[in-house]
């Protein structure tokens, strides 16, 4: 099943734009897996009316094909790549800034949190060894990082929707 699901520098051409999405639904290992369901129970527990919406769904969908085309575009080292933990750091931004469940600062706490956990995996004093050890499969750490980003993207982009909301309900008040 992994090979037909992996997004997979080697694949044929034709099955790659699927496998931009199938990457995120395959796991290496059945720790691989446990653990990125035990990410998805924490992010549900920040924000559960993230995974009853529509924006959820969007959110999903769209960082899938963001973490995988800069995974493609940006990570040539990553020949194949299978798992969550790109889209669980975008959805984890996500849901922190819009959950209604935590005050400003615990939000913004939380966020430095995590930033700081995504930027210090590219840094010197990351050993990815221990978790890949555990996973038994290498970490692709470059995932997590275009996955808070694009989580980012996402928030900055529903920010700028909302104020053009409230800028359009605003100017039909004024011209009536």
């Amino acid at each position: 099943m992994y090979d037909w699901l992996s997004l997979d520098r080697h694949a044929p051409s034709y099955s790659l734009i699927w496998r931009w999405m199938t990457a995120h639904l395959t796991h290496f290992n059945i720790r691989h897996l446990l653990l990125n369901l035990f990410g998805l129970a924490i992010i549900y527990y920040i924000n559960e009316k993230l995974f009853c919406s529509w924006w959820g769904l969007f959110c999903t969908v769209s960082l899938c094909l963001w973490t995988s085309t800069c995974i493609w575009l940006l990570s040539s080292a990553i020949s194949r790549y299978a798992g969550l933990s790109g889209i669980l750091h975008g959805l984890a931004v996500v849901a922190i800034i819009t959950t209604p469940h935590y005050k400003k600062h615990i939000k913004a706490l939380m966020l430095i949190f995590w930033a700081g956990k995504t930027l210090r995996e590219h840094t010197s004093f990351y050993d990815s060894a221990f978790m890949g050890n555990f996973l038994q499969t290498g970490v692709a750490v470059d995932a997590h990082l275009y996955g808070f980003i694009g989580g980012m993207l996402l928030v900055l982009i529903a920010y700028a929707y909302s104020i053009n909301s409230v800028y359009q309900k605003t100017s039909n008040h004024l011209v009536d």
